[in-house]
């Protein structure tokens, strides 16, 4: 059995390693195996499979945001969620490898998009910060859910944008979990 998986789980990362910035955070310390830092500007494939717990719902469909804060400062929201969903703000920073917040948000089941990020300095998000933001779009095409998602990198003090190896977006209810984070 465990041979047969394998496989699989290994092709969602074949999706993202070419697209990855590097295998270090930004103070040069390797970062843990579940994350990978994206490069700024760049779109990566979300992995598509099965969401534990996904359900088909007639209209609305839920988004699960896991969020890491790694940098030291409190991280302040730039933008929410559509759907009611509320981003912990500010985001408390924790040691790397553990999860900073969380956020459930409900979007109508089809092609949608969530733009939101983070930043250590609200009044200087493009200078003296670190700011993430993310662009996720979940798209509905002959009743297959796919997702992407675009990271920018702002500020001057070095950041760098990351995504859990967890985060899929299930194919056939477009159920969505996304881990992202800054460090």
């Amino acid at each position: 059995m465990i041979r047969n998986v394998k496989p699989l789980l290994a092709m969602p990362l074949f999706c993202l390693a070419p697209l990855v910035a590097g295998a270090a955070g930004a103070d040069g310390s390797p970062l843990p195996s579940d994350y990978v830092a994206l490069r700024p500007s760049e779109t990566v494939q979300l992995p598509s499979r099965p969401v534990d717990g996904a359900k088909a719902f007639l209209a609305y469909v839920t988004q699960d945001y896991l969020l890491m804060n790694w940098t030291g400062l409190n991280a302040y929201v730039w933008n929410g969620l559509t759907g009611g969903g509320v981003l912990p703000n500010p985001l408390a920073p924790t040691a790397v490898n553990t999860w900073s917040g969380n956020a459930v948000t409900a979007v109508p089941v089809g092609t949608y998009l969530q733009s939101f990020g983070y930043t250590t300095n609200p009044a200087d998000m493009g200078g003296a910060a670190k700011t993430c933001l993310w662009d996720v779009q979940v798209t509905q095409t002959g009743g297959v859910c796919t997702g992407t998602i675009t990271t920018y990198a702002l500020g001057t003090q070095g950041v760098q944008c990351l995504l859990w190896n967890g985060s899929a977006v299930d194919p056939n209810t477009c159920q969505a979990v996304v881990g992202v984070g800054l460090q």
